[in-house]
C-alpha cells in the first residue's frame, strides 16, 4: 500500500505516553494507517479545520479523550459540530474516555456524528475492532 493510499488516524489526548502506546498498538494491528496524534483538542481541531474540505486525505477516524484540561473532548464535539465538520467529511470519530458516569456515555452516545464510546484502558481488542470499522457514516 502506498503512502498515499493509507488511511489516517487522528488521536487527541493530552497523555503523550497514552498516545504513543496508542500508536504502537494500532501498528502491530494494522499497517494500513498513518496515525498523528495531538496533546491538545484545540490543536487536533485546528489540524482539521485547516483541511481543505474536499481532501482526499481527510482522517478516516479520529480518538478524542474527553477529560482533558483547558479546552476539553466536550468542547471538542461542539466546534466539530458547529464547524460541520461532521457533515462535510465521512470519518468514524470515537470518544476515549475513563468516564464511567452513565450519564456522560449516554450523553456522548445519543450524538448522531460520534461513531461508538470506548472505554479506558486502551486494549488491543477495542483498537482491532476500531481500525477494522469500514462503514464510516
Amino acid at each position: 500500500m502506498e503512502f498515499t493510499d493509507m488511511k489516517e488516524l487522528i488521536v487527541i489526548d493530552d497523555d503523550p505516553i497514552n498516545n504513543f502506546i496508542c500508536k504502537k498498538m494500532i501498528e502491530e494491528i494494522s499497517g494500513d494507517f498513518r496515525i498523528r496524534s495531538f496533546e491538545s483538542a484545540v490543536e487536533g481541531l485546528a489540524y482539521l479545520s485547516s483541511l481543505d474540505s474536499n481532501a482526499q486525505s481527510y482522517p478516516t477516524h479520529i480518538m478524542l479523550d474527553l477529560n482533558m484540561p483547558q479546552y476539553n473532548g466536550w468542547q471538542f464535539l461542539s466546534d466539530y459540530q458547529r464547524l460541520n465538520l461532521h457533515q462535510t467529511h465521512h470519518t468514524c470519530l470515537y470518544v476515549v474516555s475513563s468516564t464511567i458516569l452513565r450519564d456522560e456515555i449516554e450523553k456522548i452516545k445519543e450524538l448522531s456524528f460520534v461513531t461508538d464510546f470506548i472505554s479506558k484502558p486502551l486494549t488491543v481488542y477495542k483498537l482491532k475492532k476500531l481500525v477494522e470499522t469500514e462503514d464510516l457514516p
